[in-house]
């Protein structure tokens, strides 16, 4: 697939805020960096906030999106859900744990450095008919 120059990078705190993004410009390819629950088949943008599958795939429906990667510990099982409720989209999750290395300020809270876990990622994908 060609390289988009079409880039938005954002914090989300929920499922709102994740559907305004995904809807702000014409991507094809969406990375969500950050937790799944444990157990609750969810992702967690923020403390006390939940993002389940169905809130995915009706934020990516509709829109240009044809790849997302969730990178996150925990990721399959919401990767394989969402996979079922659009079937159209390439899903991307981890079978691992992350390990990592985020280096603050300490003064002003602001990310230095962010070194990520280089690990494979997989994919759930629709089958040719």
């Amino acid at each position: 697939m060609p390289w988009s120059p079409a880039l938005l990078s954002c914090s989300i705190r929920s499922a709102g805020e994740f559907s305004a993004a995904v809807r702000r410009g014409q991507f094809a390819h969406v990375i969500y960096y950050g937790h799944a629950l444990s157990g609750e088949n969810a992702l967690l943008p923020a403390a006390g906030q939940r993002i389940t599958p169905r809130q995915l795939a009706q934020a990516l429906s509709g829109t240009s999106v044809t790849h997302f990667d969730i990178l996150g510990c925990r990721s399959m099982s919401v990767a394989g859900e969402l996979s079922t409720l659009l079937p159209q989209v390439r899903v991307g999750h981890l079978r691992s744990a992350r390990e990592d290395n985020v280096e603050t300020d300490l003064k002003t809270g602001e990310v230095r450095a962010l070194r990520i876990d280089s690990q494979p990622l997989f994919h759930f994908e629709s089958s040719p008919k």
